[in-house]
């Protein structure tokens, strides 16, 4: 084979990635069928482009492959539908809107941590905000509690919208910023489980300047109890925020920490497929940084509790001395532990450099005109498994930063792995989120 494309509704698109390990094929053709282990390198990758889809489409797919005696075949695929171009659930301008929207989503938050935080957005020192709860089917007493605390005071500047169905912490972020009203200047993200300082939201503002998209800052990591954890979350890693090829291997902007710009909901929405575990902030940041720049304010203006229902939090990753490095490697060369290595590999791509490339490739589609620097960093990452220019070119940029070394390749590791070995790419992931 010398050519392999993908055909959609007739137009054929190259493949950019092919003799990827597909172990499941192997297992399903070994030995009777695949004796020499052929199918072993028989995955292929494509993405394909559409424009924007004014009503439901159905688009026909089918391999098309080039052999080497320069014959031609097409396998159907199969179909897929792509759905139309949405504005949103806008509630609209009714009246004179607020300068900023805090969006908040909610799925059965411990009351206790929950009421604290409705407190401290209430005590802000700026006042000119509205605050958006996305509710992702909490239990009914438990919504009832949100819907009572939130209700004290009669607050008007709190609306709670109950979803009508999971959508988990991804799609229900999405759902919460389709909210924000039209005249909105800014917006801002707010987690249901931890507590800001009176001045988050004024300082935040005050950090923006003519070009900046984004400002976010540091934060306090506390218990449950309130004690102190630690003072600031770069306690294992760099905060790298100025180099968009960094952000989009290894996110270091956490949505809670983040006000961002409403002129951006027009490049953030809808998300981005989901492929492995994608995160709303690391969207969010890349999308900040690619349009313009992006701020920090060097100190803590929240703290993130650490407890219990955390379903990712502040880990930091022990060391591995050099023996039990070489008996995992020892152990690796197994042929079960291979089969499993190859297994993971596989995950690590479809669930992290494709979802890399999905980023990249959008963020060239959406954000229209950017720096030359930043347009070249788009399209390598775009092209993160066709080139091995581009292979060198993340190699050489990673390891010219030995700082971020381990974070950019230990961000993108298998999807599957459980949350406790992931690094402290972000503050946290509650359930509620």
């Amino acid at each position: 084979m010398v050519a392999l494309r993908v055909v959609a509704n007739g137009v054929a698109h190259p493949v950019g990635a092919t003799r990827l390990v597909r172990p499941d094929v192997f297992a399903a053709h070994f030995p009777g069928r695949d004796p020499r282990g052929l199918s072993l390198g028989s995955g292929f990758a494509a993405t394909v482009s559409f424009a924007r889809q004014e009503r439901a489409t159905l688009v026909d797919l089918g391999l098309q492959a080039t052999l080497r005696d320069g014959t031609t075949g097409v396998r159907p695929l199969g179909s897929i539908r792509l759905a139309p171009a949405r504005g949103g659930e806008s509630l609209g301008s009714a009246g004179a809107p607020a300068r900023i929207a805090v969006c908040m989503t909610t799925y059965n938050p411990p009351l206790d941590l929950f009421a604290r935080q409705v407190q401290s957005i209430r005590d802000q020192t700026f006042g000119d905000w509205i605050c958006l709860i996305s509710d992702d089917c909490s239990e009914r007493s438990v919504f009832e509690e949100i819907a009572r605390i939130v209700g004290e005071g009669d607050d008007s500047r709190f609306r709670v919208f109950p979803g009508p169905s999971r959508l988990g912490f991804y799609h229900n972020f999405q759902r919460c910023l389709s909210l924000v009203p039209e005249g909105v200047e800014f917006v801002a993200l707010a987690d249901h489980d931890d507590r800001w300082h009176p001045d988050k939201l004024a300082t935040l503002l005050a950090a923006f300047a003519e070009e900046t998209t984004l400002v976010y800052s540091d934060m306090n990591i506390i218990d449950e109890q309130g004690r102190l954890v630690a003072n600031t979350y770069w306690t294992t890693r760099p905060n790298r925020y100025d180099d968009l090829a960094s952000l989009l291997i290894a996110n270091t902007i956490t949505g809670a920490a983040s006000m961002f710009r409403a002129t951006l909901l027009k490049r953030l929405l809808p998300f981005p497929q989901k492929l492995g575990e994608p995160f709303h902030d690391h969207w969010l940041a890349c999308v900040a940084l690619s349009t313009g720049r992006v701020g920090y304010v060097d100190r803590p203006l929240y703290d993130y509790v650490q407890h219990s229902s955390n379903v990712l939090g502040h880990y930091a990753p022990a060391r591995k001395g050099f023996w039990t490095k070489t008996q995992g490697f020892l152990g690796s060369l197994s042929p079960r532990r291979m089969r499993a290595v190859l297994g993971a590999w596989r995950n690590v791509y479809h669930g992290d450099v494709m979802r890399v490339k999905l980023i990249a490739r959008l963020l060239e589609l959406r954000c229209g005109t950017v720096t030359p620097e930043k347009e070249r960093a788009l399209a390598r990452l775009a092209r993160l498994d066709e080139s091995w220019g581009t292979t060198l070119w993340l190699t050489l940029s990673v390891g010219a930063r030995p700082r971020l070394r381990f974070s950019c390749w230990r961000g993108m590791r298998s999807s599957s792995s459980a949350p406790k070995a992931r690094p402290a790419r972000r503050a946290k992931l509650s359930s509620g989120r």
